[in-house]
């Protein structure tokens, strides 16, 4: 996790922040690209345990190693839980090898972003299953 240190009032960082508009953040052509400012630890605590995924942090720098340390550590232990246990729980529900589906899952991010993450294993899925019922041979 990058941590930016922001002197200036105006950088555009701050923007999400200070600028935008409550319909800018909401985004109702593309709910899932939404954006909402938790403004207090125990907002940002119920959202990280929702499935939030958090764009950034904005808090003081005495905040990183006191009262914003732990939200740090949830949101790290909450990530590499993600990384380590949606690739297996695709692969279990779907029969397809843990590392396969992360494979699929990285390359289809690297081609086509979020849709391509979410398509590719499907795409391998489709391969399996037609190699399954005999109507491809392309491994033993």
């Amino acid at each position: 996790m990058e941590i930016h240190q922001i002197t200036d009032f105006n950088a555009p960082e701050l923007d999400v922040y200070a600028r935008l508009t409550e319909n800018q953040l909401v985004n109702r052509a593309d709910p899932e690209n939404a954006l909402f400012v938790a403004e207090s630890p125990l907002v940002i605590g119920r959202a990280l345990d929702a499935g939030c995924a958090p764009v950034s942090f904005l808090m003081e720098q005495k905040h990183i190693e006191g009262k914003g340390a732990a939200l740090l550590a949830l949101f790290a232990v909450i990530s590499v839980v993600r990384s380590v246990l949606e690739p297996k729980l695709v692969a279990a529900q779907a029969g397809l090898p843990p590392l396969a589906s992360l494979a699929a899952m990285y390359v289809g991010f690297c081609a086509a972003g979020v849709a391509g993450m979410v398509l590719a294993p499907v795409l391998l899925l489709l391969v399996k299953q037609l190699r399954d019922g005999g109507y491809i041979r392309l491994w033993r």
